[in-house]
Order: structure tokens, then C-alpha cells, then sequence
């Protein structure tokens, strides 16, 4: 398959010299040869070929700056490489021809934090959190970074934003329980963490993260008491942490 999308390069390249004379046309040739670098760049990339994907991802920007598939892409490739601020730059040139285009949004922020730009970060997970509450990912991000700079009373409008979008009941949600209990974590609200990360325990994107949380609860020194209070509120037959 690859080797006749090869082809099928060779060949449009071929169409776009042929087109230079005419403008729309030439456009539309080089917008199809964008369209497939980037498809023969994905091919390159399933095969852990990394130099002729971020080969094809290039030319494919370089026939069309505003390929966002493209861009995202390298985005993810710089991101993975370390290149924090190449990919900070794709990202933002994501956003210029996309504005409401989630990834890049996500990762940005994330970005941010990890430069330590707190306020920017912060600034960005609002954003995306204001078009998509639901997006959890974001959230539990926005809960550890509010913690860290001492505003995490600020998290509650979104908490409330996340509980009126949901299309799930709330109280099934497992990716908003799993956030409302790193909120009641870091207020020092113990059983109230146990409560919603067990309510997520089982989820297949939740489960692994809600179960370490509830692990380190159990084992933290400031805890000792937790086993004793949840027998006696339970009566011994709930599941937790099992």
C-alpha cells in the first residue's frame, strides 16, 4: 500500500508542475498532494519510521501551511521528541486556522504547565473547558494546577458546568467523579475521595488512576483512621479498594 501511494506522490507531483500556468488548478493540486503526504506520512509513522514521516508532514505543510492534520501531527512527533517549544509553535499555528480545534488547545495548556506559565495554562484549560465541560482530561489538569497556586475554590464552576453537560447521569460519570475526587483530596475530605474514586474504580480510562489515588489514601499516615470509619459506615459490605 505504501509503495503505490509512493507512486501516486510521484505522479501528482507531475500534475502540480503541469498546473503551475493555471492558478485554481495549480491550487487544487497542491492542496490533493498535501492531503496525500499526509496519509503517506501517517503509513511511515505506524512503521516507527519517524525521519520519512516528518519528511512527508513537512512537504505536506509546505504545499499547504494550513494542513491541520499535518500540524497536529508534528505537534504530537515534537511532543514526544522534547521539543517543547517547536510543538508549542505547531500548536498555536494549529489554533490560527482552527480556533475551537480541541487537541491543540489541550495540548498547549498542558504545555504551559509543564513550562511552569501557570497563569497561561490556567487560561487555557478555561477555554476549552468553557466549550467542552466534559472534557476530563482538562479538568483533572485544571483541579492539579488550581491546587498548585492556591485557587482551588476556582475549580467549582466547572465541576458545575461538567455536572449540566453531562449527557450521563452525574452520579455514573465516571470521568467527573474521578475529578470531584481529587477536588475533595485536596481539600482534605478523605471519605468524600474514596466515595467518587470508587465510584470510577472499574472504568477503563479512569479505573487505573482512581484505584492508585484511593491506594495512596489508604496508605498515607493521615488516614490511619480511614479503615475503622468505613466499616463502621459501611457495615463491612462495601467493595472499596478490594
Amino acid at each position: 500500500w505504501i509503495d503505490s501511494l509512493t507512486r501516486a506522490h510521484a505522479m501528482r507531483k507531475t500534475l502540480v508542475t503541469r498546473a503551475r500556468a493555471d492558478r485554481e488548478e495549480y491550487r487544487k493540486q497542491i492542496g490533493l498532494m498535501s492531503v496525500l503526504c499526509v496519509e503517506i506520512a501517517g503509513l511511515h509513522q505506524a512503521r516507527h519510521d519517524v525521519k520519512s514521516a516528518l519528511g512527508f508532514y513537512e512537504e505536506a505543510l509546505k504545499n499547504d501551511r494550513s494542513n491541520v492534520p499535518a500540524l497536529l501531527a508534528l505537534s504530537r512527533m515534537r511532543l514526544n521528541s522534547g521539543d517543547i517549544d517547536a510543538c508549542q509553535q505547531s500548536c498555536s499555528e494549529v489554533l490560527r486556522y482552527d480556533a475551537d480545534n480541541e487537541e491543540a488547545s489541550l495540548m498547549l495548556a498542558e504545555l504551559m504547565f509543564q513550562k511552569e506559565n501557570y497563569e497561561t495554562a490556567i487560561y487555557h484549560f478555561s477555554q476549552l473547558l468553557e466549550k467542552n465541560p466534559c472534557n476530563y482530561r482538562a479538568l483533572a489538569q485544571l483541579v492539579h494546577l488550581l491546587r498548585r497556586c492556591g485557587r482551588l475554590e476556582e475549580v467549582g464552576r466547572f465541576i458545575k458546568l461538567a455536572h449540566s453537560a453531562t449527557k450521563e447521569s452525574a452520579q455514573y460519570d465516571c470521568g467527573l467523579n474521578y475529578c470531584k475526587a481529587l477536588v475533595a483530596k485536596f481539600e482534605n475530605k478523605p471519605q468524600d475521595a474514596l466515595r467518587s474514586f470508587n465510584m470510577s474504580r472499574r472504568d477503563m480510562t479512569w479505573g487505573p488512576d482512581a484505584t492508585y489515588e484511593m491506594v495512596k489514601i489508604y496508605l498515607s499516615p493521615e488516614s490511619a483512621d480511614l479503615w475503622d470509619e468505613e466499616a463502621s459506615t459501611d457495615g463491612g459490605g462495601d467493595d472499596r479498594a478490594r
